[in-house]
């Protein structure tokens, strides 16, 4: 098989319709809030309690923090867009 044929093999291959795409961008998008929230509480939680930091300080615990507050906001924007296309 060349190039061509595998690119029109590829081209002929059954596409999602755009209800089961939303469907599968809309679970993506909160599935991922949920771990981003889960995340978030252990990094809380490793602030909290010194014990339960591994030799990591907190001020990279903040940082990691503040990089999934950063994450949890962008992926609220992508559900958010998923769900106005939706409509």
């Amino acid at each position: 098989m060349n190039l061509e044929q595998l690119q029109a093999k590829i081209d002929d291959m059954p596409k999602l319709n755009r209800e089961t795409l939303n469907q599968r961008a809309s679970d993506k998008a909160f599935a991922k809030l949920f771990h981003l929230n889960e995340e978030l509480e252990k990094l809380k939680e490793a602030i909290i309690d010194p014990d339960s930091k591994r030799n990591v300080s907190s001020e990279v615990l903040e940082k990691c923090i503040s990089a999934t507050l950063n994450q949890i906001d962008t992926w609220s924007y992508i559900a958010k867009l998923v769900e106005v296309d939706t409509n």
